[in-house]
């Protein structure tokens, strides 16, 4: 019995590292552009992937190249065929400014184990908004 249960275990174990065996990431687009975004507000883009492969696919981490965009992904395995997404949030900052960011998604894919999503556009003012926020200073000001 004992026999049995080692064979079976490795054969399990060349099963799962057979070369045909692999995960793969396959993103609808990488890139968005938000156009105008507004003062003080924040912009959210949902970008979708599907595993392409025939072996379960895991985001180790996702890396964005500034603390204003904030990625959040799918921490448990993507089935074959399975989709996911990976949400970008660019933040606000209280310049106006055009502004283009990177987000790096980390995988266990095969061929292409890091892949590089960007988001753009250009805060604008919102005169309301903008008068509220200064509004909202001068009083903290005066405190």
């Amino acid at each position: 019995m004992r026999k049995i249960s080692l064979f079976a275990g490795m054969m399990a174990c060349c099963f799962l590292a057979w070369p045909g065996r692999a995960q793969e990431i396959k993103f609808t687009d990488t890139e968005h552009d938000f156009g105008n975004v507004q003062y003080l507000d924040s912009a959210v883009y949902r970008f979708q992937f599907v595993n392409t492969g025939d072996a379960p696919l895991l985001i180790s981490r996702v890396a964005s190249s500034c603390g204003c965009t904030v990625p959040t992904y799918q921490k448990a395995p993507v089935a074959p065929g399975a989709k996911g997404e990976v949400i970008v949030k660019y933040v606000y900052t209280d310049r106006l400014v055009a502004f283009n960011k990177q987000v790096t998604v980390y995988s266990n894919a095969k061929k292409n184990s890091a892949v590089n999503l960007y988001i753009r556009g250009v805060v604008v003012a919102d005169k309301k908004k903008a008068d509220e926020e200064d509004a909202k200073n001068k009083d903290a000001k005066k405190e």
